[in-house]
């Protein structure tokens, strides 16, 4: 079974094609009949000390991973669970690829982004 690894091609927005939802720190999607095997990760995150998070997730730059898991899946539909931190503000990410250990200022890049909840949503 070949895995895909490029994913330009995919149907946006992704929450809908996998029709994906994450709460805390589980979430839950579908990889259609048909589509190929992909390699999809779940991570959550903690941001830096003394940072406040705006609504949409901001500032991304400087989170670090806390718990995470990345596999390839083939058609069928998942539901897979992280740690998040008890204590602080998080941020869990559903995402296509391998994990993504410290995030940038512009956070997971666009054509990669699945799903998102975050702890101040709460």
């Amino acid at each position: 079974m070949k895995e895909k690894t490029d994913y330009t091609d995919l149907q946006r927005p992704l929450d809908q094609l996998f029709h994906s939802s994450v709460e805390n720190g589980t979430a839950t999607f579908t990889i259609l009949e048909g589509m190929d095997p992909v390699v999809i990760s779940f991570s959550s995150y903690v941001y830096p000390e003394g940072t406040l998070p705006q609504e949409d997730g901001k500032p991304y730059e400087g989170q670090k991973v806390y718990d995470t898991i990345t596999n390839v899946y083939g058609p069928g539909t998942y539901t897979i669970t992280i740690d998040i931190p008890e204590n602080g503000l998080w941020q869990a990410d559903l995402y296509l690829g391998c994990v993504i250990e410290e995030l940038s200022e512009s956070g997971h890049p666009i054509e990669k982004i699945i799903d998102a909840d975050y702890s101040w949503k709460k």
